[in-house]
C-alpha cells in the first residue's frame, strides 16, 4: 500500500511537468515578465540599439536543468519596431541565466504582422538548418551529397521560423546549388523542409567550397568557440589562462564548421598568442580543438597603451560607442547631426580599452568627418570622450573611391610616408631598418588617402622587400600603418627566390586560397592540409612558391603552386602554375610492440608517453612498429631505436597514459604518421628509473 501510494503522488507531477515537453504560460506571469526585461537588455546590447518593450506575444517553458523561456516580443525603437523570437534559459540556483538564441524581425505599419524576411549570417543554428536540408535531399535524390557552402540565409517569424537558404552541395562528381525553405519550431521540436528547387551547377558556377570568410569577432558563436579553445588550452598547459582579446576570427565550412581563431591569453604573469582551429558540429554536440600553436608574446605585442588594433565597424561595442560619441559631439557643437558612417575603427587595451573611430556625420546639407577616441570601463559601466576632432567635408574632383593610382616614387610626400612606414616597421620587429628606395607607389581615396607602397630596407646584411598601406586622413595630420608584410630577400638580387616561414599568417592565408583557386581551376574538391614550403621571388609584385599537402577524397596529394600577387592591385592574385600528385602509401617496416623483449616494451612505453607530452596534438601518437634497435650497457643501459607512430582515436590526455597500439587504435579515417629517432636510459637505482636522453622526430604526415 505504501508503494502505491508513492507512485499515486509522482504521476501527477510527473504528467503535468514532463522534462522537455514545451508548455504555453501566461504572458503576464511575474517570471515570465523578468525574463522579457532581461531580453530586452541583451537584444540592446546585441543590435546596439535602445529599444523598448511593447509587449509579450507569446511564451512557453521547458524544463531542462533549469528552466527554457521561449518567447515573442514586440519591441520598438522609435518609429521601428521588431518581432523578435528569444530563448531564454534561467538556472535560478546559480543565479544565471542567458539568451541562447533570438532572431528579429523588422515590421512596418503597412504590414503590420510577423511574416517579413531579413538577412542573417551562417550562424550554427542556420548551419544546422542547411545539414537538415542535405540530409533530406540526400534522401529525396538517393544520393550522399555533403554541404560546400551556405551562400545566403534569410529568416521569417512564423509559428517558429523559416529559414530561406541557398545552398551548395556536392556528391563528389557533380555539385549541385539548392533553394531550399526550413521550417523549424524549437518548441515542439518539429522541423521541415516545405520547399526545394536544386539545378546542376555550371563550372563557373562552383565557387571555392570551404573558403575561408572573416566572421566578427564579437558574435556569440565565435565568443562560444573562444570559451572551448581556453578550456581545451588550460587543460593542456595545466593553467588558469584568461581571454584579453579575440585578435582574429575566421570560418570555413567543412562537414560542421571549422572556426580559426588568433588569441591573446594570459595567466597574470606571461601573455601568449594563440593560434587554434575549433571544429564544430552542432547538430551532434561535437566540438574539437584539432590545431593549436601558441608563442609568448614580446612586449610589443601584448596590446599594452599604444598598440591599436582593427575593429569590426559593425560589431554592437563599435556602434555603442560611435552613438555614444555622437551624442556627445552633438552636445559640445549644440547640433543635430546623424550618422552617415563609421569609417574606421581600431581599439587600445589601456585600464578598460580605448576605441579610436572615425566617423561621416551629417546635419542638413553639411557633412563633417569626426575623429574620436571614447575611453570605456564596462565593469564600471564609464564611458568617456577623451578626444575629438571635426573637419567640414567639402566637394572635391578627382579621387574615385576604391580606385588605385600610381605616385611619383621619388616626391617628397611619398618619401615622408615612405619614412613613417620604416619607424612603424622598426617598432613591430623591433630592428632598426633603413630605407633603400621606394620600389612602387600609389594612393587609394577611402575616408581620406590610403598610399600602397612596396619598399626596399635594410638592417645589417638583411635586406626585406615590404608591402604596406599607410592611411592619411585629409582633415588631421595623423597617419596610422593599416597593413604590412615583408618579405626577406638574399643580397644578390631583389629578384632572387627565397624562403619563406611557412607558419605565417599572411603564408598560410595566400596558401588556403591557392588551394581553393586549383579547385576552380580543376573542377575539383581538394581539402587543405599542411603547407609543406614556401618561397618568394620579387617581381612586378611578388611571386609565392607553394608545396602544399592536399586530401581529395582517399588519396593525399602533394601540389606545387606558383602564386603570384601585386599588393596594389585589388586582389589576393592569381595562380600561374600548378601541378598535384597522389603520394602513394608506404609499408612500415620494423617490429611490433608487442614482439619486444619486456624490458625493451617498458623503455618504448615510456618514449612514447614522453614524446606525447611533447606534442600540441589533440589525439595520442602510438608506437605502430619499432626498429633500429641497439642496446649498450655502462651505468646506465641505454636503448636507442626508431619509433614510427601513427595517430590514434584516444585524446592526448592525462586518462591515456600507457596505453599503447592495443588500447589506443589508430585513427584510419584521418590517418597521420610520424618518425623518431629515440635513446631512452635506465638506471634501475634511480628515483626516476626511465629518462629520455634524445630524440628526434620527423614532420606529420597525412596518408
Amino acid at each position: 500500500m505504501h508503494i502505491l501510494a508513492l507512485v499515486l503522488v509522482v504521476l501527477p507531477l510527473a504528467a503535468s511537468q514532463l522534462i522537455g515537453g514545451p508548455t504555453t504560460v501566461d504572458v503576464n506571469r511575474d517570471d515570465v515578465q523578468q525574463m522579457a526585461s532581461f531580453a530586452l537588455t541583451q537584444l540592446n546590447t546585441l543590435l546596439g540599439s535602445q529599444n523598448t518593450l511593447v509587449s509579450v506575444v507569446q511564451a512557453k517553458t521547458q524544463v531542462v536543468a533549469g528552466i527554457k523561456y521561449f518567447l515573442t516580443l514586440d519591441i520598438k525603437n522609435g518609429k521601428e519596431t521588431q518581432t523578435c523570437t528569444v530563448t531564454v534559459w534561467s538556472r535560478v540556483w546559480l543565479n544565471d541565466k542567458q539568451v541562447t538564441q533570438h532572431a528579429c524581425t523588422s515590421r512596418t505599419k503597412r504590414d503590420g504582422l510577423v511574416g517579413a524576411t531579413t538577412s542573417v549570417n551562417v550562424t550554427r543554428t542556420v548551419l544546422k538548418m542547411a545539414t537538415y536540408a542535405v540530409t533530406t535531399l540526400n534522401g529525396l535524390q538517393g544520393v550522399h551529397n555533403s554541404l560546400d557552402q551556405v551562400i545566403s540565409a534569410k529568416t521569417q517569424v512564423v509559428s517558429g521560423t523559416n529559414y530561406f537558404l541557398k545552398i551548395r552541395m556536392s556528391d563528389g562528381s557533380q555539385t549541385q546549388i539548392c533553394d531550399v525553405t526550413i521550417w523549424d519550431q524549437p518548441w515542439s521540436y518539429m522541423t521541415q523542409m516545405t520547399h526545394h528547387s536544386c539545378v546542376n551547377a555550371k563550372r563557373r558556377d562552383i565557387g571555392m567550397p570551404g573558403g575561408l570568410f572573416n566572421a566578427d569577432i564579437n558574435s556569440p558563436d565565435v565568443k562560444n568557440m573562444t570559451n572551448f579553445a581556453l578550456g581545451e588550452l588550460n587543460r593542456l598547459q595545466g593553467a588558469q589562462n584568461s581571454i584579453i582579446e579575440v585578435i582574429s576570427a575566421k570560418t570555413q565550412v567543412v562537414a560542421g564548421m571549422n572556426y580559426f581563431l588568433k588569441i591573446r591569453m594570459s595567466d597574470g604573469s606571461q601573455t601568449q598568442i594563440c593560434d587554434v582551429t575549433i571544429w564544430d558540429q552542432p547538430w551532434t554536440h561535437m566540438t574539437q580543438m584539432t590545431h593549436h600553436s601558441c608563442v609568448n608574446a614580446k612586449r610589443r605585442d601584448i596590446g599594452m597603451s599604444g598598440g591599436m588594433l582593427n575593429a569590426d565597424v559593425n560589431s554592437p561595442d563599435v556602434k555603442n560607442m560611435a552613438n555614444f560619441a555622437l551624442g556627445e559631439i552633438n552636445g559640445v557643437q549644440n547640433a543635430q547631426n546623424s550618422m552617415v558612417q563609421i569609417i574606421s575603427a581600431k581599439t587600445q587595451v589601456v585600464a578598460g580599452m580605448n576605441y579610436i573611430l572615425t566617423m561621416r556625420l551629417k546635419e542638413g546639407d553639411k557633412t563633417q568627418i569626426c575623429y574620436v577616441k571614447i575611453w570605456s570601463q564596462p565593469w564600471l559601466h564609464r564611458k568617456e570622450m577623451t578626444e575629438h576632432s571635426c573637419s567640414q567635408v567639402t566637394k572635391r574632383a578627382g579621387g574615385l573611391l576604391g580606385g588605385v593610382t600610381n605616385l611619383n616614387v621619388n616626391s617628397g610626400d611619398i618619401k615622408e610616408v615612405a619614412k613613417f612606414a620604416v619607424r612603424e616597421i622598426n617598432g613591430i620587429q623591433g630592428a632598426q631598418n633603413s630605407l633603400v628606395k621606394v620600389v612602387k607607389a600609389g594612393y587609394q581615396v577611402v575616408g581620406g588617402f590610403t598610399y600602397v607602397l612596396t619598399l626596399s630596407l635594410k638592417d645589417g646584411d638583411k635586406t626585406q622587400l615590404c608591402e604596406v598601406n599607410v592611411w592619411s586622413p585629409a582633415w588631421t595630420m595623423a597617419r596610422r600603418l593599416t597593413d604590412h608584410h615583408c618579405t626577406a630577400q638574399t643580397k644578390r638580387q631583389l629578384a632572387a627566390v627565397t624562403d619563406a616561414d611557412v607558419n605565417d599568417h599572411f603564408i598560410q592565408m595566400l596558401a588556403h586560397y591557392a588551394v581553393q583557386t586549383i579547385n576552380t581551376l580543376d573542377g575539383t574538391h581538394r581539402a587543405y592540409v599542411e603547407l609543406i614550403s614556401a618561397k618568394t621571388q620579387v617581381v612586378d609584385g611578388t611571386n609565392y612558391f607553394f608545396k602544399i599537402r592536399v586530401r581529395q577524397g582517399t588519396t593525399t596529394q602533394l601540389c606545387d603552386v606558383t602564386f603570384w600577387r601585386q599588393v596594389w592591385m585589388n586582389s589576393m592574385g592569381h595562380v600561374t602554375e600548378h601541378k598535384c600528385a597522389t603520394v602513394r602509401r608506404r609499408n612500415v617496416g620494423g617490429v611490433e610492440p608487442a614482439h619486444l623483449s619486456a624490458p625493451l616494451q617498458q623503455a618504448v612505453s615510456f618514449a612514447e608517453d614522453a614524446l606525447n607530452g611533447k606534442m600540441n596534438s589533440m589525439f595520442r601518437f602510438v608506437v605502430e612498429k619499432v626498429e633500429n634497435i641497439s642496446q649498450k650497457a655502462s651505468s646506465a643501459t641505454t636503448y636507442s631505436f626508431d619509433l614510427h607512430l601513427v595517430s590514434s582515436t584516444c585524446r592526448n590526455n592525462g586518462n591515456s597514459y600507457g596505453k599503447g597500439i592495443t588500447d589506443c587504435t589508430p585513427n584510419y579515417g584521418m590517418l597521420q604518421r610520424m618518425t623518431c629517432e629515440v635513446t631512452v636510459e635506465y638506471r634501475p637505482s634511480s628515483s626516476r628509473k626511465y629518462s629520455l636522453a634524445a630524440d628526434k622526430c620527423g614532420q606529420i604526415q597525412l596518408v
